[in-house]
């Protein structure tokens, strides 16, 4: 049988270190890739849920005032329409929606989806990459005891 080389600790430690960040873009890009073909494919869509009866809220009165619609990161939106007589304030949801029935209730919405796809790959990834190195250090660390180093 052939001797096994003894590779350096660091050597070691930056080759764990590449394939672990390589491992997270991995696990972040593929839940994204994942739901634009879900998308492209007709399983997931954008839509706009409109509220045409609302109750008149402190937001929609902003935007009447000022102009300003709800926040970068607030998924109501808010759209002004005007009119000889009166005006019409419409509130409106965006966001995506799965097309089939059975999807739409029994899965989470699919950006819930895709954050709780994105954390348990980033977990599996570090949990796996940390076993297989922690048997690799493990077999170097017998190699050079046996070696008398």
């Amino acid at each position: 049988m052939g001797k096994a080389k003894l590779i350096s600790l660091q050597k070691v430690f930056w080759r764990f270190l590449i394939i672990l960040i390589s491992g997270l873009f991995l696990s972040v890009a593929i839940p994204f890739l994942l739901l634009a073909l879900a998308s492209n494919a007709g399983y997931v869509t954008y839509y706009n849920i409109l509220y045409t009866n609302m109750d008149v809220t402190n937001r929609a009165l902003k935007f009447t005032k000022t102009g300003e619609n709800s926040g970068l990161t607030s998924r109501t939106q808010y759209q002004f329409i005007p009119r000889e007589e009166e005006y019409c304030v419409l509130k409106y949801y965006v966001g995506s929606q799965y097309k089939s029935n059975w999807m739409q209730k029994y899965l989470p919405a699919p950006e819930t989806l895709l954050l709780m796809l994105i954390g348990i790959n980033c977990i599996a990834v570090c949990v796996y990459l940390t076993l297989r190195y922690s048997q690799k250090l493990k077999v170097q660390n017998h190699l050079s005891s046996r070696n008398g180093k």
